[in-house]
């Protein structure tokens, strides 16, 4: 498949832009993108149960996320070529951060883990942390 599946403006998405969409989708949405795979393994998917997405599911746009699915990571689809290489490191690191949550954790101790993963993510790229504000705070 050599269908670009990205929401329109990706390859021109700064990384602060990148990580503030990330970082509002994950902690909107409270949980992990877990589920079964089409091969009948289970893993973190762009198209979850309920509507939910990975991290870097996200930037997919949601009629191709099912076919990303079959593509693994994010390096998987970029491999693919549904998408560019755009801000592919800091991607793949929010793709780890949502991956490393498990799903026996109550929506609190999520929200917790990955707004401190996403601090530090975001420290590491010298990015600003108004979106994890902004969802903690509720303004």
């Amino acid at each position: 498949m050599n269908t670009i599946v990205t929401v329109p403006g990706f390859d021109s998405f700064t990384a602060q832009h990148v990580f503030d969409t990330a970082a509002r989708h994950l902690l909107s949405q409270k949980k992990r993108a877990y589920g079964k795979k089409e091969n009948g393994g289970h893993s973190c998917l762009y198209n979850g149960p309920d509507g939910t997405s990975c991290a870097a599911g996200v930037f997919i746009e949601p009629q191709y996320r099912a076919a990303a699915d079959k593509h693994g990571s994010w390096g998987g689809v970029v491999g693919a070529g549904m998408a560019s290489r755009a801000n592919y490191d800091l991607i793949r690191n929010l793709q780890i951060i949502h991956d490393d949550a498990l799903d026996e954790w109550s929506h609190a101790v999520t929200v917790a883990f990955w707004s401190g993963e996403l601090r530090s993510l975001a420290e590491s790229y010298r990015l600003n942390e108004d979106a994890i504000d902004e969802m903690l705070t509720g303004s």
